[in-house]
C-alpha cells in the first residue's frame, strides 16, 4: 500500500516524503496489510506536527507525533504505530501471557 503524504499549509518535499516512505517501511517487518495509510504534516508554532494513520488487518492505529524538526516528528509518529501494532500482534501470539492464574 502507498503512502500517502499530506502537508497541511505548507509543502511537502521530495525529500521528506522520501523520509517517511522510509521509516514507514519499518512496519513491513511485522508482516501486516496495510488498506490504508496516511501521513499528514503540519506546523504549529515552532514544532512540527506529524499525524499518522493506519488500516490494517489488526485494526486502526493512529499516533501523532510533534517536533522542532520535520523529520523528528515523522519518526516519532512512526515508532508509536509500529509498538503499537507489536504489542497487539504480541497479544494475538500469546494471548495469555502476564495474566495472573487464579
Amino acid at each position: 500500500m502507498a503512502l500517502d503524504v499530506v502537508g497541511k499549509a505548507f509543502e511537502v518535499t521530495d525529500a521528506i516524503k522520501s523520509h517517511a516512505d522510509k521509516v514507514v517501511g519499518k512496519l513491513s517487518k511485522l508482516k501486516v496489510d496495510l488498506s490504508y495509510n496516511t501521513l499528514a504534516l503540519k506546523k504549529d508554532g515552532a514544532n512540527y506536527v506529524t499525524e499518522y494513520e493506519v488500516q490494517t488487518n489488526l485494526g486502526r492505529f493512529f499516533a501523532r507525533g510533534s517536533a522542532t524538526d520535520c523529520y523528528v516528528s515523522i519518526t516519532e509518529a512512526v515508532n508509536k504505530i509500529y509498538d503499537q501494532v507489536k504489542k497487539k500482534l504480541d497479544k494475538l501470539q500469546h494471548p495469555n501471557k502476564g495474566k495472573v492464574a487464579a
